[in-house]
């Protein structure tokens, strides 16, 4: 099986530069697409061509042009959840949570923290709630997130310049610590133990082929431990779609 997780940072801006025919080929089972940035109806018309293959589950921000989350399986889920409490309307879109017969698939699109800080710890502590509050069921679950979080000094090209902003705080990455400490795995990480891998770069950067500008790994798919034995390869192909890289897992 193949997953696929994108912040697409805009799909109409995407599709424009060909990454839906990138899809095509990539032939994954699961793609998990965050910070599509437009309205649903929109999205469907994006999309169309992918209705004969996939199950295509929406969640798009109240606000136009902002945020957004979308899923496409092969499979059709047996239940759907959109946001992280079935109480509270997830407005910002955010979150989808697709149950299928042997494993849940949570798309989410962590928010930035350069100004709602409290609010981006407090998603992160209630997002880490929720996949518990799923394992608890020997559920097998996988984690697809742009987490706007850099997990180690490996994880960034300048550890130093960025330790005192939102990205890199220690706070941040302390909850990163908390997902792995409740028996979650970064697949990236534990099939490439010291390799360098950034997943978000700036436009400056992305313009130098040296290290000039800010580099991070923030785009996951974390799996629970249950499910280690299944990885086979986890690695970020260098597109040019997006300020964002996807990350792709291979599974038994």
């Amino acid at each position: 099986m193949k997953i696929i997780t994108y912040n697409l940072n805009g799909l109409r801006a995407a599709n424009k530069l060909n990454v839906l025919e990138w899809l095509k080929k990539e032939n994954a089972d699961i793609i998990c697409l965050q910070e599509v940035r437009a309205d649903q109806n929109i999205c469907e018309e994006i999309l169309q061509d992918f209705n004969s293959n996939y199950n295509i589950t929406y969640n798009c921000a109240e606000k136009k042009g902002y945020s957004g989350t979308i899923t496409l399986s092969k499979q059709s889920p047996t239940k759907v959840l959109t946001g992280l409490n079935s109480n509270i309307n997830d407005i910002e879109g955010r979150t989808i949570i697709s149950q299928f017969d042997n494993y849940t698939i949570v798309n989410s699109y962590i928010p930035n923290g350069s100004k709602r800080l409290d609010y981006k710890k407090q998603f992160i502590a209630d997002l880490t709630n929720k996949i518990i509050e799923l394992k608890k069921d020997n559920q097998k679950i996988y984690l697809c997130c742009d987490a706007n979080v850099a997990h180690k000094e490996i994880d960034v090209n300048k550890p130093k310049e960025t330790s005192k902003k939102s990205g890199f705080l220690l706070e941040e990455r302390i909850l990163i610590d908390n997902i792995l400490k409740n028996d979650f795995i970064d697949c990236f990480r534990e099939l490439n133990k010291d390799k360098i891998q950034y997943t978000w770069r700036s436009y400056k950067a992305r313009q130098e082929n040296n290290d000039y500008g800010w580099r991070f790994r923030f785009d996951y798919i974390f799996c629970s431990d249950n499910l280690v034995k299944d990885l086979i390869k986890c690695y970020s192909p260098d597109l040019e779609y997006s300020d964002h890289l996807p990350v792709i897992l291979e599974v038994k």
